[in-house]
């Protein structure tokens, strides 16, 4: 019965959307509440420089218990997700929450290690936007080798022109790098308040 349901539907429903109205009932509501969270606490992870080895060993976790939990595979977001949010605070970094202007993100508690070259907050930009080197260069038409050197902090020549692209190419993005303040370091957020994967109330409610 359920089955016959489902072929009428599929007859009577443009098909596209209700390929798209299966996967939105298929995956419960929290996943779609806690998946801007695991964006987070990757972008915290690449402002401080850290690999997802490193971190399961300093906090003691399995192995790749940070790339299961960055990954988003659990049901449930798990508690070892805030034991490295705890983790990430007490190595400097704070998250920032959203307000009317401007979405979530993470920046240094105080004023972060030297940085001239923003290597770590391109990094964490690169994070928040959950995009890999590879994609990077593809999309915004910069070489792969310059990031990676980059990130690593490790260019002996600067090119200004695809710094500034990198930069442009992530607000595109929805995503900022943030300047320090009087009281607190620098940082990386989302731009505007439609974090990835965030259904809203007011969204549920039209």
């Amino acid at each position: 019965m359920i089955l016959f349901v489902i072929i009428r539907l599929h007859f009577v429903i443009n098909a596209p959307l209700f390929s798209l109205m299966l996967t939105f009932f298929s995956v419960p509501w929290f996943l779609w509440i806690m998946r801007p969270f695991l964006h987070l606490l990757r972008a915290a992870r690449f402002l401080l420089g850290s690999t997802q080895g490193e971190v399961d060993s300093e906090c003691k976790f399995k192995n790749r218990t940070v790339n299961r939990i960055e990954a988003g595979i659990h049901v449930r977001l798990p508690r070892t997700a805030f034991a490295l949010k705890l983790h990430y605070e007490s190595k400097g970094v704070e998250f920032v929450d959203a307000v009317d202007e401007h979405g979530s993100g993470v920046r240094w508690k105080t004023v972060g290690p030297a940085d001239p070259v923003r290597c770590n907050l391109f990094r964490a930009a690169r994070g928040l936007a959950d995009l890999s080197q590879e994609k990077v260069a593809i999309e915004a038409g910069i070489d792969e080798t310059f990031i990676a050197r980059l990130e690593r902090d490790d260019l002996k020549q600067i090119n200004d022109a695809w710094l500034q692209r990198y930069e442009a190419f992530l607000r595109a993005k929805n995503v900022e790098i943030t300047p320090a303040g009087a009281t607190f370091g620098e940082g990386v957020r989302w731009i505007e308040h439609r974090e990835p994967s965030l259904v809203r109330k007011s969204d549920l409610d039209t």
